[in-house]
């Protein structure tokens, strides 16, 4: 890599460009049954083979895979478990949100 300043910021805007989303993209859900072997998908072949020739998705599904592989160091284990206990506590309160956001984008216009 060169000192200079001008190729620095040539190199920081290619690596911005590579990493920038596209409508081919790999949504989250996809890269999450994509790290899951166990999980049969039909979009499986279609996204590996995005992905294999994507930096962006390629650096995301490390990502996933090194979050999802992650455990706390023994001094974060009780904020981990206060974070999961609210979690919890709000999925019934976001499913609900979720079922009625997507009941109002399904129903016709006039009825929102």
């Amino acid at each position: 890599m060169s000192s200079n300043p001008d190729s620095h910021e040539r190199e920081i805007e290619r690596g911005t460009e590579i990493l920038a989303s596209s409508s081919r993209c790999a949504t989250l859900d996809e890269l999450a049954t994509l790290a899951d072997a166990s999980v049969v998908a039909p979009s499986r072949p279609r996204v590996a083979a995005h992905v294999a020739a994507c930096a962006r998705c390629t650096a995301e599904l490390a990502l996933l895979r090194e979050f999802e592989s992650a455990s706390p160091l023994p001094e974060e284990e009780e904020a981990v478990e206060w974070i999961v206990a609210r979690l919890r506590g709000r999925f019934p309160e976001t499913l609900v949100a979720a079922v009625k956001a997507g009941n109002a984008a399904r129903a016709p216009r006039g009825h929102r």
